[in-house]
């Protein structure tokens, strides 16, 4: 769905790509997060606009933890960047959306930037 909106989103921007944040992960528990998913969601996009619009992931090959390494080489704020289902203003802590970012941070050696209403760190 958030592909879906972004792509909207682009093409009323007049973009031709929208990028995603998926990362490698298994397809049986997230197909909506897989190149495949992204490829057919372009075809889509396409279709429905009638003008080149991808949707494309370029981590999906890699890890969430390689994702974190990568964000700090390259200098990219992972303090405004969030992974909570909740929707709400602050990262739960609970949900596996949070549970799978303490995991990255931790995996990838890096200080987690998150404040977690349940635990104010990745340790915590």
């Amino acid at each position: 769905m958030l592909a879906t909106v972004g792509a909207i989103y682009g093409y009323d921007k007049g973009c031709v790509a929208i990028a995603t944040g998926f990362h490698r992960v298994l397809s049986d528990e997230y197909p909506d997060a897989t190149a495949e998913f992204c490829r057919c969601a372009s075809s889509v996009m396409q279709s429905s606009v009638r003008r080149k619009l991808a949707v494309v992931s370029p981590f999906s090959k890699i890890w969430k933890a390689e994702v974190v390494k990568y964000a700090v080489e390259h200098a990219i704020p992972l303090e405004l960047t969030y992974s909570c289902y909740s929707g709400d203003k602050e990262h739960c802590g609970l949900c596996p959306g949070c549970k799978k970012r303490r995991e990255a941070f931790t995996s990838a050696g890096i200080e987690d930037p998150t404040h977690y209403v349940n635990g104010s760190s990745q340790g915590g």
